[in-house]
C-alpha cells in the first residue's frame, strides 16, 4: 500500500475491559493503536515480541524480576519469549502504537 492509513476510519475494538485498540494489517505486519484505561491489568503473562512507542501516559510493565515504566515518548522493544504483563494502577493510563508481525 502506498497511501496513508487513517486510524480515524478504523473502528475501536475492545477485546477485554479497559483495553481498546484499532488494528491495521497488511503484508504480514500489524499496526495497533492501543488505549489502556486507568487500572487495566493483564492476568496472564505475554511472551510475544512487541515494538512500539508511547504516545501519551505511562505504561507499567511487569516482568518476572522487575517492573519498568514507559512514559510519553519512550520506545518499547520487547523480544520474543520475554515474559511481561501490563499492570496499570488506578492513576495510570497509556496510549501507544505497536508494530508487530502477524
Amino acid at each position: 500500500m502506498n497511501q496513508p492509513v487513517n486510524f480515524e476510519s478504523i473502528p475501536w475494538e475492545s477485546p477485554m475491559e479497559g483495553f481498546n485498540q484499532k488494528v491495521f494489517i497488511e503484508n504480514n505486519k500489524k499496526i495497533r493503536l492501543v488505549a489502556l484505561e486507568r487500572g487495566f491489568s493483564e492476568n496472564d503473562w505475554c511472551s510475544k515480541p512487541h515494538q512500539g512507542y508511547v504516545l501519551r501516559g505511562t505504561l507499567r510493565l511487569e516482568f518476572p524480576d522487575k517492573i519498568e515504566l514507559f512514559r510519553t515518548g519512550d520506545i518499547i522493544s520487547l523480544q520474543k519469549e520475554e515474559k511481561h504483563k501490563i499492570q496499570l494502577t488506578s492513576d495510570l493510563f497509556a496510549t501507544l502504537i505497536l508494530f508487530e508481525d502477524v
